[in-house]
């Protein structure tokens, strides 16, 4: 049996033998596990949720447009979330400590806020798309009817079957991107608020409530692929046929993703 070289009272610190640096929170074996398993999960329905709609996107013809590749490019941002920020934030969150150094610190406070406002712009933008689409519906078509032309000699956008297609979907993603920002709002608000009312308290809040509210925006990133899974039906065939391998399958890319 090993012994530490510092007394027990310093091992309780992040920096053991440092009474300078914070102390390791003292959580029981079942609560640290709880936190995990709570973390882990959102992290894997981050990650796994995003790349089935990137891939989706990437993959499937009838979901090329200029709304889905800003959805496409949200997922990515959502994704990077998941992979780069909540893994070290969970440690964080369940010790209390930071472990990955002052440089790290920074830079992943750094990314963190970048990917925010990345969000933010795509939404943003997606909010332009869905008002000219449902405000000017046929400038937007004209628009969007050149760039599918531009884009695909085959012209395989312009009969009536994939047309109505594209009439169902604006109306789909209008819904379900009003869900999306709409969670997106829930989900972060109550971060920035509490990072403006915090200094005007003399930063008297509780930790516990500001990893709270941090995480409750992290799982804002876990939220989108179930969204469109639920109010998508596209979106929905898709996933199945990820899920079932149906994509390796020859011509899968002009899978007709209408929905009856």
């Amino acid at each position: 049996m090993t012994h530490s070289p510092f007394p027990l009272e310093l091992l309780m610190f992040c920096v053991p033998g440092s009474n300078a640096s914070c102390v390791v929170l003292q959580n029981v074996f079942g609560i640290n596990f709880a936190l995990y398993l709570l973390f882990v999960s959102g992290m894997l329905v981050t990650i796994l949720g995003n790349s089935f709609v990137i891939l989706s996107i990437c993959h499937f013809k009838q979901l090329h447009s200029p709304t889905n590749v800003l959805i496409s490019s949200l997922a990515l941002v959502d994704l990077l979330m998941g992979v780069t920020v909540m893994p070290f934030s969970a440690t964080r969150s369940v010790h209390g400590c930071w472990f990955y150094g002052d440089m790290f610190c920074h830079l992943h406070a750094s990314f963190e806020m970048f990917l925010i406002i990345a969000s933010i712009f795509h939404l943003i933008c997606i909010a332009v798309d869905r008002h000219q689409a449902i405000c000017n519906p046929l400038h937007y078509s004209r628009k969007i009817t050149h760039v599918r032309k531009t884009g695909d000699k085959s012209k395989c956008f312009n009969d009536r079957g994939k047309g109505g297609f594209v009439k169902k979907s604006e109306s789909k993603a209008a819904k379900t991107l009003s869900i999306v920002l709409g969670v997106f709002i829930f989900c972060w608000i109550p971060l920035f608020a509490f990072s403006i009312i915090d200094p005007l308290t003399g930063y008297n809040a509780s930790p516990l409530l500001s990893e709270i509210l941090y995480w409750l925006g992290y799982f804002n990133s876990a939220c989108n692929p179930i969204i469109y899974a639920l109010f998508y039906p596209s979106f929905k065939k898709c996933f199945h046929c990820i899920i079932t391998l149906k994509i390796f399958s020859s011509n899968s890319s002009n899978m007709n993703l209408a929905v009856k």
